[in-house]
C-alpha cells in the first residue's frame, strides 16, 4: 500500500507545473511601443502649440508624429515582436494623434470662426477617423480583405487624412495663404468623407511596391534630392507631397477595379 506522501507527490508537481512563472518579455519587445507612444506625444503636442499661437510647430508635431507611425510597425516587424498589443495600442494612439489633435489644431486655426458648426466638423472630422481605425481594426482581425485588394488601403491612411487636413494652415503658414473659415469647413468635410471611404488607395509599404535592386539607386538618388529641396524649401515641398498624393488617389482606385474586373470575369 502505498505511503499518502507518495500519493501527493505526483499532484504537488502538478501543481508547480501550473504555477510555472511567465517568461519575462525582452527589451527589444518594448521599443515599438515606445516608438507608437512618442508619436502620441508628438501628435498631442500638437495641441499644446496649436494653443499658444504656434501653428508652425503644432503642423511640426503631427508630422514628426506621422514619422513615428512610420517606424513603430516596421521596427516591430524586423524585431520579431509583432503583436496584438501592439497593434490595438497603435490603433488608439492613431486616433487621438490623427484623429482627434488635427481636428482641434484646425479648429484653433480657423474653424473656430464658424461658431458651432465649426467645431461641429471638427468633431466629424475626429469620428470619420475613428470608424476608419476601427474598421482597420476589424478587417485585420476577420481578414475580411478581397483579394483583388491586396496592396490597397480602404480609404485615406489616418496620417494622410490628417496631412491633407492640415495643407490649408501649411499654405498659410509658408505662404501667407488665407482661406476662408467656410472653406475650410468644406476643405475638412471632403478629407473627413477621403477619411471614411471605401476607394483604393495604394499601400507604400506593400511588397508589390518593393524596389528591386537595379531601381535601388534611382531611388536613393531620388531621395536625396527630395530631402534637399525639403530643406530649401520646407513649405513648398510639404504642398507638393499633398497634391502629388491627392492626385495618386484616381490612378490607385483605376487600378483596383481594373485588378477586380480581372478576377471577377
Amino acid at each position: 500500500m502505498l505511503h499518502p506522501n507518495e500519493l501527493q507527490e505526483p499532484r504537488a508537481r502538478r501543481k508547480r507545473r501550473r504555477h510555472k512563472p511567465l517568461r519575462r518579455p525582452s527589451i527589444r519587445s518594448f521599443v515599438p511601443n515606445i516608438l507608437t507612444l512618442s508619436g502620441m506625444c508628438c501628435g498631442i503636442s500638437g495641441v499644446h502649440m496649436a494653443f499658444i499661437g504656434n501653428m508652425t510647430a503644432a503642423i511640426v508635431s503631427i508630422l514628426l508624429a506621422a514619422f513615428f507611425d512610420g517606424i513603430d510597425g516596421r521596427t516591430a516587424r524586423k524585431l520579431g515582436v509583432s503583436s496584438r498589443f501592439g497593434a490595438e495600442l497603435d490603433s488608439l494612439s492613431d486616433s487621438a494623434t490623427f484623429g482627434i489633435s488635427p481636428a482641434i489644431i484646425a479648429y484653433m486655426h480657423s474653424l473656430n470662426l464658424l461658431g458651432n458648426l465649426g467645431w461641429a466638423v471638427s468633431l466629424l472630422f475626429a469620428m470619420c477617423m475613428a470608424l476608419r481605425l476601427a474598421r482597420f481594426n476589424t478587417r485585420s482581425i476577420e481578414r475580411s480583405d478581397p483579394v483583388w485588394m491586396d496592396g490597397f488601403g480602404t480609404g485615406v491612411p489616418a496620417p494622410a487624412g490628417a496631412y491633407l487636413l492640415l495643407l490649408p494652415i501649411m499654405a498659410h503658414q509658408g505662404f501667407g495663404l488665407s482661406f476662408p473659415a467656410w472653406a475650410y469647413g468644406l476643405w475638412t468635410i471632403a478629407v473627413s468623407c477621403l477619411v471614411v471611404s471605401r476607394i483604393p488607395t495604394f499601400l507604400p509599404g506593400h511588397k508589390e511596391r518593393a524596389i528591386s535592386n537595379k531601381h535601388t539607386m534611382s531611388v536613393l538618388l531620388g531621395g536625396v534630392i527630395y530631402l534637399g529641396f525639403a530643406y530649401s524649401f520646407p513649405w513648398l515641398v510639404v504642398l507638393l507631397t499633398g497634391g502629388a498624393y491627392l492626385a495618386s488617389i484616381p490612378f490607385s482606385a483605376s487600378r483596383a477595379y481594373k485588378r477586380k474586373a480581372s478576377i471577377v470575369n
